[in-house]
């Protein structure tokens, strides 16, 4: 949770309208048209403890590198970003998710209506495009049951929909040697269909030293909206790569708050992520069932992979059973969800059914090679 007393943030954007260092003010609409509670339907009519973060809060919040920038103030949400991108960002709802050490545990995450959560409850929000959402849904409190598994807490992300053909250039410049830059594109493809492609860079040398991190970044999203149906199709690829500055103890953080203990740079402490997922969503409106309203049928599939070396002494790893100084993850996961939705004037009813699966390769190495007092470590041995 170590972060600059006073960091700055400049930032500027260019479109097809030309350049400008600041956007105007979004006017609000009037009826706010949620789905985070397993149906589209008005907020204030809403019975769930939901809230909404629209594009103009996200976009005043911060770079938009991090969902910590917004989220932190919705009640009930602790989003902790620890300044730490080996360790991912942290988040917990209504203390659902707060034990986990790492990634996201026991909240369920969307991004147009497409799972973000694997299952056996992990999730990580580094591929979400921030910059491209037309808003992000927060559902709180027991409803989030209507979710199944790991729905402590609802996160979805809905992106904004091409309403033309245009392009757009922006960065970001801050403290500790942030820079980011974005480039994106969309466009009216008629017969109902649009796209919308976007990719950016992302660069810090960290708070402290041996915290520098990068990541790459690219979203495609494809819809095709008719009568009574619509379809998206998103596409999305995240590499990122960061140094791990590990804990201080409190003498140290007491001596100097801003420092790195010293085993992150014997080891080279350090973590490589990527991750690559595809997904539809297939929604139909019913106009002569009665009181069935919608169906909605969504299916994904993504590989991940991780690898991490940490601080472990060589000599706790002769033990045979250690899993060693590096950890190699590699991850398959796919899944399919699909519900009815029933509504009558004063009450509604969600029926469905999801299966999911994943499949894990698991593989730990020693992080150092040879013996004796010249042996190099932080690398990936045996």
């Amino acid at each position: 949770m170590l972060g600059h007393p006073r960091p700055w943030l400049a930032a500027l954007s260019a479109g097809a309208m030309g350049v400008a260092l600041a956007q105007p003010a979004q006017t609000q609409p009037e009826s706010v048209v949620i789905s985070g509670s397993g149906t589209e339907r008005r907020a204030f009519e809403t019975p769930y403890a939901v809230s909404v973060v629209d594009a103009a809060e996200l976009r005043s919040a911060g770079p938009m590198v991090n969902l910590s920038e917004s989220l932190s103030r919705v009640p009930g949400i602790v989003a902790n970003l620890r300044n730490n991108y080996a360790q991912d960002l942290q988040l917990s709802s209504r203390g659902f998710g707060a034990r986990a050490t790492f990634g996201i545990r026991g909240l369920r995450l969307y991004t147009d209506g497409i799972p973000a959560t694997m299952p056996d409850g992990q999730g990580q929000v580094s591929h979400f495009d921030i910059a491209g959402a037309q808003r992000i849904e927060v559902l709180r409190g027991p409803f989030s049951a209507l979710y199944g598994a790991n729905s402590g807490g609802v996160i979805s992300l809905v992106s904004a929909a091409p309403r033309g053909n245009s392009y757009s250039l922006d960065g970001d410049v801050g403290s500790d040697g942030l820079w980011q830059a974005r480039a994106g594109a969309e466009a009216l493809l008629g017969g109902g269909w649009n796209i919308r492609a976007m990719v950016s860079q992302f660069n810090t040398e960290g708070v402290r030293p041996h915290s520098a991190a990068q990541r790459t970044l690219g979203n495609l999203r494809l819809g095709w909206a008719g009568d009574q149906d619509t379809l998206t199709l998103l596409l999305n690829s995240v590499n990122q790569s960061a140094q791990d500055p590990l804990g201080l103890t409190r003498a140290q953080f007491d001596a100097d708050p801003y420092q790195t203990t010293p085993q992150a740079t014997l080891f080279d402490t350090r973590k490589t992520a990527g991750q690559t997922q595809g997904g539809a969503t297939w929604r139909h409106r019913f106009a002569d069932y009665g009181a069935l309203s919608e169906s909605v049928l969504t299916a994904y599939a993504g590989q991940r992979d991780v690898t991490q070396w940490q601080s472990i002494a060589p000599a706790v790893q002769a033990n045979p059973r250690h899993p060693g100084g590096v950890i190699d993850l590699d991850r398959n996961y796919s899944g399919i969800d699909a519900r009815l939705v029933w509504r009558w004037d004063h009450a509604s009813l969600i029926a469905g059914v999801a299966t999911e699966r994943q499949s894990e390769g698991r593989r730990g190495f020693e992080n150092f090679v040879g013996s004796g007092a010249d042996q190099p470590l932080g690398v990936t041995g045996n």
